[in-house]
């Protein structure tokens, strides 16, 4: 190995233009990397690469995570509960729908009531496979999973409207910053379920799709 490599327990490293060597030990730039002492030398550079160089990035990620969850309630937590504290709940039921519903907000037609294709949404949400259904969730809301607290804590409500400078043929937009769903003047729930998936598939990380 000494006479393969002509490695020592250094490690050569470049940021900007601007080459810096480390010893991985004391004195490690002049101890070769032997058959003997191989398995230390990987343990301690995996250990360098990994932590030292990471210190910074890492120390700055745990001040911004440990605003969220203190290091003292860590324990109280196994690893699937804070996956669905940190990202939501993995799957929307037909009563996460429901749920969704009662939070929204409509656009109303001259009677005071919510516009056929606002009704004819709501409906397809609760049909359609839980796959699907986050995947509509991600194309307005930029996310797929429910709050672990629920819709109301959307910062902005889910909002369901008729566009009326859309054309009745035209794909639905989703401004995602403000959880709003625009659908065009849709004349039947299956031109809807087809146009809605049809943008949810091809440009839900899109802001919007015409």
């Amino acid at each position: 190995i000494e006479d393969a490599f002509c490695q020592s327990f250094c490690i050569d490293t470049e940021f900007l233009g601007v080459r810096s060597t480390f010893d991985l030990c004391p004195g490690g730039s002049s101890i070769p990397v032997t058959g003997e002492n191989v398995a230390s030398f990987v343990d301690l550079y995996v250990q360098h690469v990994l932590y030292a160089f990471s210190a910074k990035a890492l120390r700055a990620f745990l001040t911004g995570f440990h605003t969220l969850i203190p290091p003292n309630k860590l324990p109280d937590f196994t690893p699937t509960e804070l996956e669905a504290v940190l990202c939501g709940q993995p799957s929307i039921s037909e009563e996460d729908v429901e749920e969704l519903r009662q939070a929204s907000h409509c656009s109303l037609d001259e009677d005071g009531r919510p516009h056929a294709q606002v009704l004819w949404f709501w409906h397809l949400m609760k049909t359609l496979d839980e796959d699907l259904r986050s995947q509509v969730l991600q194309f307005v809301t930029g996310n797929e999973r429910p709050p672990l607290t629920g819709f109301q804590a959307l910062e902005h409500p889910f909002t369901v409207q008729v566009g009326q400078h859309l054309k009745p043929l035209d794909l639905p937009e989703a401004h995602v910053c403000f959880n709003q769903l625009v659908l065009p003047p849709y004349t039947s729930a299956e031109i809807l379920r087809d146009k809605l998936l049809l943008a949810v598939r091809e440009g839900r990380e899109g802001f919007q799709l015409h």
